[in-house]
């Protein structure tokens, strides 16, 4: 059930392009791509 809910709200982030996009911060301590942002969050 989680592994599932996991592949649904990722295939939806994907869908939404937000893996593709880098989030800006003001002061930036390293530079993540959608990739290593996903690692992260799950």
């Amino acid at each position: 059930m989680l592994s599932r809910c996991l592949s649904l709200t990722s295939r939806n982030l994907l869908s939404y392009g937000f893996a593709s996009q880098k989030i800006k911060v003001s002061n930036p301590v390293a530079e993540l791509d959608g990739d290593e942002m996903t690692r992260i969050f799950w």
